[in-house]
């Protein structure tokens, strides 16, 4: 799985409101992310300047910054998904929407061991079907 977290890179990001619908707007989603324990800010157009210096902020009411987000590449993320699948080493529950994890876990998917297999059926004189 090493694979998996070569290819994550965390990046940040800023999504910026020129409107005070925008910004409304903006609000209401940092609420929704904070409360799934993504941590995001709403930010003024000064604090825009000191994340990102070359920005032009002189249109903007203000911005909603998300410190943790990451980009991961797709085609990473299906070979790595593959290949555990195909060493039948761990099955994996993906929950791959932006913006959301998985309940009780700490990313966007969860790992847990492989169900045993099941015991082979055994016929009524004893002998293994």
């Amino acid at each position: 799985m090493e694979f998996l977290f070569q290819s994550y890179t965390r990046t940040g990001s800023i999504f910026l409101a020129q409107t005070q619908d925008r910004l409304i707007s903006l609000k209401r989603i940092s609420s929704r992310l904070n409360v799934i324990g993504i941590p995001c800010e709403i930010v003024s157009p000064r604090r825009v300047a000191e994340l990102h210096p070359l920005l032009n902020v002189h249109d903007l009411v203000g911005a909603m910054h998300v410190p943790e987000d990451a980009v991961v590449s797709s085609a990473d993320v299906a070979l790595a998904l593959a290949s555990a699948a195909s060493q039948n080493v761990m099955l994996f529950k993906a929950h791959l929407t932006s913006h959301s994890r998985m309940p009780g876990s700490s990313g966007p998917y969860s790992v847990r061991p492989p169900d045993p297999p099941p015991e082979k059926p055994v016929s009524r004189s004893g002998s293994n079907c």
